[in-house]
């Protein structure tokens, strides 16, 4: 009997070292970012909620081994050929592709929303800026992508078609990218990275053409040289094999994930720039050529870690996202001129589309305080104001029509 009793307080005892130990070395890790952030809450007068909540997501980032601990247990969910992680927080389809999402049971009422989208059109001063919303492409194409059974659906597509048909019933104008997206003559295998939930930059610029397609079709923007300009013969495409990890596959580790190859295309005819933005309320503008001034390479240089937010190489383009922005091209002094309320997907998209614009202008719903509204009615002569975010963004924080 004492032998047993002894047995259950050696091992009590080594599991409450190793408790402790954690919480000793957890706190050393993250105590100067604590400190930091709970001191900048503090004068900024936030609740005790949200304070709890700064000091659990700098604890949770800052934890001890946390890539190691999380490439464990993603080899292990691989050895165990599991397709889900977290809860079924990420999920694998038969393609090896990562997914963000979760269980729907159907499609969300979009009604609300369709009716934000028509109050911005209402109350924009310039009555000859035409609003269209642009519907990019869930990552799970339908009809295409294929999951085992049993893995959850969100209905993300189901949700963007009953948005659009709201929309169509309030004489909205739309472009919805699905529809052209297969017959893109990128390979399927192509259109998304298999680690991250936006789609490659390969397909952004697809999509610029796609929009200048649409817009010149059917919304009457007039571009010279289009054909020259949306050519990808006449753009440098340099690609890093093996060099991105995105979002998801920082959620599940490299061994679960697989990494990614990371393209960057950027014009070879002359460009001349000039960008407009705010960096942690600091005034951010570069000038220059395109790859001077619309790419950060700060990012495809930046090797300190897979996991560093920091290494996220799709921020390449346009330094990331921010509340506002505006591109102006130096070469084009008459041209379209352009808004995009937008989420990331668009990022790239822009910076291409910048190369057949006067002028193009972007307003982030995440990150702008202001009324959106009243900043676009600040933008002299608009020809196009553009909404445009993915089907699992939308949700009320992206629609901040007021």
């Amino acid at each position: 009997m004492d032998r047993f009793f002894i047995k259950k307080a050696v091992t009590a005892t080594v599991f409450t070292s190793v408790l402790f130990a954690g919480f000793i070395l957890n706190m050393r890790n993250s105590y100067q970012q604590l400190k930091n952030n709970v001191s900048s809450d503090l004068k900024e007068g936030k609740s005790v909620t949200e304070l709890i909540e700064t000091v659990d997501a700098t604890i949770n980032e800052n934890t001890f081994a946390k890539y190691p601990c999380i490439e464990a247990y993603g080899y292990v969910q691989r050895l165990l050929n599991k397709d889900e992680e977290n809860d079924f927080e990420v999920i694998r389809d038969k393609d090896g592709s990562l997914h963000f999402t979760y269980f729907g049971t159907e499609a969300k009422d979009m009604s609300n929303l369709a009716d934000k989208v028509e109050f911005f059109k209402d109350h924009l001063t310039n009555k000859q800026t035409k609003v269209i919303y642009a519907c990019t492409p869930d990552k799970v194409i339908e009809g295409v992508t294929k999951f085992n059974t049993g893995l959850p659906y969100n209905y993300a597509n189901e949700t963007a078609d009953a948005l659009l048909t709201e929309l169509a019933e309030r004489n909205i104008a739309t472009i919805d990218f699905r529809d052209g997206i297969m017959d893109s003559g990128i390979p399927y295998s192509d259109l998304f990275f298999k680690t991250d939930h936006h789609w490659t930059i390969q397909t952004s610029f697809w999509a610029y053409t796609y929009l200048v397609d649409q817009l010149t079709e059917h919304f009457g923007m007039k571009v010279e040289n289009a054909s020259y300009y949306t050519d990808i013969n006449n753009y440098n495409v340099i690609t890093y094999p093996n060099s991105f990890i995105g979002s998801l596959g920082r959620k599940t580790g490299i061994y679960y994930s697989g990494v990614d190859d990371f393209s960057l295309i950027y014009p070879k005819f002359y460009t001349d720039y000039t960008f407009t933005t705010t960096l942690e309320d600091s005034k951010l503008q570069t000038t220059g050529i395109f790859n001077e001034s619309l790419l950060n390479l700060a990012y495809m240089r930046y090797d300190k870690g897979k996991y560093d937010i920091q290494g996220d190489r799709y921020s390449t383009y346009l330094y990331g996202n921010h509340g506002i922005a505006h591109i102006q091209n130096n070469t084009i002094k008459n041209g379209p001129k352009v808004l995009l309320v937008k989420d990331s997907y668009m990022v790239p998209v822009a910076s291409f589309l910048s190369t057949v614009c006067s002028d193009v202008y972007l307003v982030d719903p995440r990150y702008y305080e202001g009324n959106i509204i009243d900043y676009v009615n600040t933008i002299p002569d608009l020809d196009y104001a553009l909404i445009s975010f993915i089907p699992q963004d939308l949700t009320e924080e992206f629609f901040r029509f007021e």
